[in-house]
């Protein structure tokens, strides 16, 4: 049984990775949280943690900062650095102060379980192979900006145009072009997708040039960092890097249309495509590539309601059409628009005209009897 100490500033991120390991076959005693630096040097003192996970970036005392004490008065534990940032300096730095391991947030559950199971091997094996605390070993991960050669200043600039531009079917195409001339010169996967990375924060440094929402282009950034990292090859990372450039183009502002109308009207659309499927506001934002609360905000700002109500505003409306024609039973009405349940869909249709939807389809009825007699 080990103790872990967890140290980050942001109270979701604590609570989530202290949930993740309580549920997991990690052998754990006992979870120690800190919210800085400070605090971290002080509780490893107190507790003697085997595995402490700190984040790189804490105000007053950074992680780094921090692992050094750690390290001074518990040069066994194995130190789990996390961040925001899949650079190859920031790990080289931290495995230069013998961290045992760099992840960028966000970290996935089944990643910093995995990690942690290395530290309990290591400890068994007391021998870390040459794996951990050797700075050579953050090239395997993350190759330094210097040895990325896979684009020129030139292409750059016509990145930067093009999205300035909203040109997203244009920089697609660049993209692709820079990726397979890499990948043909021979570099593995690391490589890649240090470059897409490179690629990545170009794309992003323009879009805000050319006055994209800082939001957006955040919320952007740390969605694509986390895929690319997952990547398995690179049509992974050309697919992450497209719809990263999709979301951008269309927010830079245009003479005829505002920042977001675009993103909202391919939302309108996948939901009349869909309306007979649960359409979940998380499952929509995916669809966008945006996180669920950016896209929240950004719908209730465009569409002047949330995202529930006006899909239930239209799945009422086209159920409207459907009670006049007067044949279908209500439950099938109520599937066709996304209803599993009739009773609920009789709920919320009350909610939005006052009425039932028997009581709908009399009053229709009724109209047309009176208008054809």
């Amino acid at each position: 049984m080990i103790n872990i100490l967890i140290a980050d500033d942001e109270p979701i991120v604590r609570q989530g990775l202290n949930i993740i390991l309580k549920n997991s076959h990690v052998p754990v005693h006992n979870i120690i949280e800190a919210a800085n630096g400070r605090e971290a040097i002080q509780l490893a003192k107190r507790y003697s943690p085997q595995v402490v996970i700190l984040d790189i970036k804490m105000p007053g005392c950074s992680g780094l900062e921090a692992m050094k004490f750690i390290r001074q008065t518990l040069p066994d534990s194995k130190i789990i650095i996390l961040s925001a940032y899949n650079y190859f300096e920031y790990a080289q730095e931290a495995l230069r102060y013998g961290a045992f391991d760099y992840l960028v947030k966000p970290v996935q559950p089944e990643g910093i379980v995995k990690v942690v199971c290395r530290c309990l091997k290591e400890f068994k094996q007391k021998n870390n192979g040459g794996k951990s605390g050797d700075p050579s070993y953050a090239h395997q991960k993350f190759p330094s900006r210097t040895d990325i050669s896979g684009y020129t200043p030139c292409q750059e600039d016509k990145l930067q145009a093009l999205m300035q531009q909203g040109e997203a079917l244009a920089i697609c195409y660049e993209l692709k072009a820079i990726l397979q001339g890499f990948s043909q010169q021979g570099e593995a996967l690391p490589a890649l997708s240090a470059l897409a990375t490179e690629l990545l924060l170009v794309l992003l440094r323009a879009a805000l040039e050319a006055g994209a929402e800082k939001l957006l282009v955040t919320d952007c950034k740390h969605q694509a960092l986390c895929k690319i990292f997952q990547a398995k090859n690179e049509e992974d990372l050309l697919q992450t890097l497209k719809k990263t450039v999709y979301v951008l183009a269309s927010s830079v502002p245009q003479e005829e249309e505002s920042r977001n109308s675009h993103i909202i009207r391919k939302v309108e659309q996948y939901i009349n495509e869909n309306i007979k499927e649960p359409l979940t506001l998380a499952d929509v934002a995916q669809h966008i590539y945006l996180s669920p609360a950016y896209f929240s905000t950004l719908f209730k700002q465009e569409k002047g309601e949330n995202f529930s109500s006006y899909v239930n505003r239209i799945r009422i409306k086209k159920a409207k059409v459907m009670l006049a024609k007067g044949s279908l039973t209500q439950r099938y009405i109520a599937q066709k628009i996304g209803f599993s349940d009739a009773c609920y869909f009789s709920r919320v249709f009350k909610k939005f005209t006052g009425l039932t939807p028997g009581e709908y389809r009399q009053k229709k009825t009724g109209m047309q009897k009176a208008l054809s007699s």
